[in-house]
């Protein structure tokens, strides 16, 4: 009775931090970003948005820093001074490669399902969609190879994954720019002792061994 007792009132425990880490994670820093299903669909933002993942790859180019969410879809605009100009999703897709170029001072954006949008600022000029039947797509396709540039002028800028941040090293010196949302240092705590206490709980009542044994 008394060890059917501290198991309960374990697991009770651990559902309770599970609660709580839902909590924390829905009233964290980062946005919810729903995904654009509408067919070549596109939607400006003109308000900051910071997705829950780290930037896929960014653009220095034309005084603006472009900066790419691959799983969102989503490209938002800054001026190189870190000040938020507006955001760009597409059509959402989950396989394929995606990619952003900026050339001939429009911004290209290869989605993974839908094709390549071109972009003057916020205003669309051209879209090529993912077609065997569309000679198009495929001659704007060399503008995705190649290494993407992180210098305007004699500045360079770099991306901090863990910090989620972006600085300029300009003549030596260093400046953070751009501080996207963070992880919640309590919600990290919680996720740690969530982790510790699961593998403890599964080994010490054998449920390890037990989810080992269905799952091969």
């Amino acid at each position: 009775m008394k060890k059917k007792l501290v198991k309960i009132t374990y697991w009770s425990v651990f559902a309770l931090l599970v609660l709580a880490a839902v909590y924390l994670r829905e009233h964290d820093e980062f946005d919810t970003v729903p995904p654009i299903k509408e067919e070549n669909g596109y939607l400006i933002h003109y308000e900051p948005l910071c997705p829950y993942e780290s930037v896929t790859s960014y653009i220095a180019e034309d005084g603006k820093l472009f900066i790419h969410y691959v799983d969102t879809e989503l490209v938002t605009v800054y001026s190189t001074a870190g000040e938020f100009l507006y955001g760009i999703q597409i059509e959402d897709g989950q396989n394929g490669s995606a990619d952003i170029a900026f050339a001939d001072d429009c911004l290209y954006i290869m989605g993974r399902v839908s094709g390549i949008y071109v972009f003057r600022d916020t205003e669309l000029v051209r879209y090529e969609e993912q077609s065997i039947d569309n000679p198009k797509y495929d001659l704007l396709e060399p503008l995705f190879v190649g290494e993407h540039d992180h210098t305007e002028g004699d500045a360079l800028f770099v991306y901090d994954a863990k910090a989620n941040k972006m600085s300029c090293l300009d003549n030596g010196s260093s400046e953070d720019i751009i501080q996207f949302a963070q992880e919640s240092p309590a919600f990290l705590a919680v996720m740690a002792v969530l982790v510790v206490m699961a593998v403890v709980g599964f080994a010490v009542w054998g449920e390890w061994k037990h989810w080992m044994e269905e799952t091969t």
